[in-house]
């Protein structure tokens, strides 16, 4: 068997030290491109803590959140004029992109009998049969959000295995080592860190 030795830790020697020049350059290159986005930020009258709708927007590398415009498609525009391709689209909120024209229409045509009921509406069983149809999959749920689609899980889990309790391990793409390194960088704990 190969005898392979711990990677080295990226908070210490020459890796560490590139990367704070090169984000010290970004920094600059971000708020001479940003001064609109960067005057939200500096005057505090929003009524967010923190200046945004959600904490981890601040826990960015940039020292500022950029401030949209707009956003078409894959593209996003920020206030002071600059343009970017969205690779997160959205965070997959916009999987299909930002406002395409089918879910616009489909939008306009049923906004006014009721988008929140939280209950099923008559086109269930047309969703449903597309949706097995376009993908294969005989059976769907449909889930809000990513702690919805946990709970979800974990009644499948319950009701497959007849188990009342369940053991969960909480990983996450910013565990601790990630947030070690983050502080390292930043010189500052990311938000996260704390929740």
């Amino acid at each position: 068997m190969q005898n392979i030795s711990p990677a080295r830790p990226l908070d210490s020697g020459p890796v560490l030290a590139a990367a704070k020049r090169i984000l010290a350059e970004e920094i600059v290159t971000f708020r001479s491109r940003r001064p609109r986005s960067k005057d939200v930020f500096d005057a505090p009258s929003s009524g967010f803590f923190n200046q945004v709708p959600q904490y981890w927007m601040r826990d960015w590398p940039m020292p500022f959140p950029v401030v949209i415009a707009k956003a078409t498609g894959s593209e996003v525009w920020d206030i002071d004029g600059n343009h970017a391709i969205d690779f997160c689209l959205g965070d997959s909120g916009a999987m299909f992109g930002h406002g395409p024209q089918p879910i616009l229409n489909a939008l306009a045509s049923v906004g006014t009998i009721g988008l929140t009921t939280m209950l099923p509406s008559q086109d269930l069983t047309a969703v449903g049969r597309l949706l097995r149809s376009t993908f294969g999959m005989s059976m769907w749920q449909v889930t809000a959000t990513a702690s919805d689609a946990n709970r979800f899980a974990f009644r499948v889990a319950r009701a497959v295995t007849g188990r009342k309790k369940s053991l969960y391990l909480m990983v996450a793409i910013m565990g601790p080592p990630m947030r070690r390194w983050w502080t390292s960088l930043m010189g500052r704990p990311s938000l996260a860190t704390a929740c």
